[in-house]
């Protein structure tokens, strides 16, 4: 913790900072980065995994926030938000020797919406990105020895691979408040946005900057330009492109092209949003009807508050994916790109930047795995204009889809598959019962 005397004179200095021209203050601030590439023995970055990793995690969040006045303090001790109850909600986390100690949240934009739509209006990042997330609930553990400095780049460029290279994010957005503004903007190349709101209730913040990032070709030559040059201290271009993944990170390995990384588990539920807090009672009932049509499956939907509906008209669990698809129509000479960003047992959501019409019928191949492409057919059979998300039906389903579905089912939703694997193993010993 900074003495008061070194608070004011850090205050002082992002004042001056921030009245300097973007010219001028970026090269600055990024001449003060300092990289390191030594091998971190001691630490671990990684995805939380388990309920203890969350609730590790959700506590330090709680206790930084609450020490910088962004939350009251919670009778639970920890931080858990709406977000993260959703499937495509990622958790990352520093562990050193064994015990979290740092995490960061990459939340996924979904029927929720995303922390920044209270400030302001993203529509236009929508409507040209397949996939928009958010970074956000950065936190590192008070005591844990870990400066920030030393931490910070590594969990962060973490974070940036994820999103770009497995969950697919082509814009990242965050709400920060002055000081961190200059770091986002003068080292990770993000953008300002106009803040249409000032109140932010997801924290307590008075001064807040909406940011932006695409993320791609476009990020990855910027970043070269202004860092090539640099020596590798100082080189963010070479420490994130520069070579082999640092010692530390222990980036996830899937087996098909998925864009989460929660497992969904009952018990996961119950303890952080029924007996840990009580979250669920904040929902709106907007957003319980959301997640009943996010779960389906009546094993999770039980654990829900009432939805406002007598049923849920959704039969098929989505899961998110991350796969690239070209689209070939009778009705238009040219080849439509587009990415998968949701899947289903007979369908899927995409978006294209190819405008498109309900009841057009195309064929579209797609990578679901490393060197496995389907090629299948389907119709559209609803549209989102502004946001050139689009949903498809399939005809004739291949065998290839449905192994990619049931795969998929296992990841996010283990119970479900367990439940399943009980329900055939007690048909088949009651058959073989009854042929004995």
């Amino acid at each position: 913790m900074y003495s008061n005397w070194k608070k004011k004179m850090l205050r002082r200095s992002y004042r001056l900072l921030e009245n300097m021209p973007r010219f001028v203050r970026d090269p600055f601030i990024r001449s003060q980065l300092r990289l390191s590439y030594e091998a971190y023995d001691d630490i671990e970055i990684k995805i939380a995994e388990t309920k203890e990793e969350l609730e590790q995690a959700f506590a330090i969040l709680h206790d930084a926030y609450l020490e910088t006045d962004l939350i009251q303090r919670e009778e639970s001790g920890i931080r858990v938000t709406k977000y993260h109850s959703l499937p495509s909600t990622v958790t990352i986390i520093v562990k050193k020797n064994g015990e979290v100690a740092g995490t960061v949240s990459l939340i996924m934009d979904s029927p929720f919406g995303l922390p920044i739509d209270q400030t302001t209006d993203i529509s236009s990042i929508r409507a040209n990105s397949a996939r928009v997330a958010e970074v956000s609930s950065l936190a590192v553990k008070k005591d844990s020895g870990l400066r920030r400095g030393r931490i910070l780049i590594p969990l962060t460029t973490f974070l940036h691979y994820y999103a770009e290279h497995i969950a697919g994010v082509d814009a990242l957005v965050c709400v920060v408040n002055k000081s961190a503004k200059l770091f986002y903007e003068g080292i990770m190349l993000f953008e300002s946005i106009k803040a249409d709101n000032i109140d932010y209730s997801f924290v307590n913040a008075k001064e807040i900057c909406p940011l932006v990032l695409r993320v791609g070709d476009e990020h990855r030559d910027r970043i070269e330009k202004l860092y090539r040059k640099k020596p590798a201290e100082k080189n963010l271009h070479l420490y994130r492109y520069g070579g082999k993944q640092p010692s530390c990170w222990k980036m996830p390995k899937y087996q098909y092209r998925i864009a989460g990384a929660t497992q969904i588990t009952t018990e996961k539920i119950e303890h952080f949003f029924k007996v840990k807090t009580r979250l669920f009672d904040t929902f709106s009932q907007k957003e319980i009807d959301i997640l009943g049509h996010t779960y389906v499956h009546p094993y999770i939907t039980k654990l829900l508050p009432k939805t406002g509906e007598k049923e849920i008209l959704r039969k098929n669990i989505r899961y998110p994916v991350n796969c690239d698809a070209k689209f070939a129509s009778i009705s238009r000479p040219e080849i439509v790109i587009g990415k998968i960003i949701e899947a289903s047992n007979n369908g899927f959501a995409f978006h294209s930047t190819t405008a498109l019409k309900i009841n057009d019928s195309f064929i579209m191949e797609t990578e679901i795995s490393k060197g496995v492409k389907v090629k299948m057919q389907a119709n559209i059979i609803w549209a989102n204009e502004k946001s050139n998300k689009y949903g498809a039906l399939i005809q004739n389903i291949p065998a290839e889809w449905t192994g990619f579905q049931q795969y998929l089912q296992d990841f996010y939703y283990p119970d479900i598959s367990a439940l399943n694997a009980k329900a055939i193993q007690a048909k088949e010993s009651m058959f073989s019962h009854r042929v004995s």
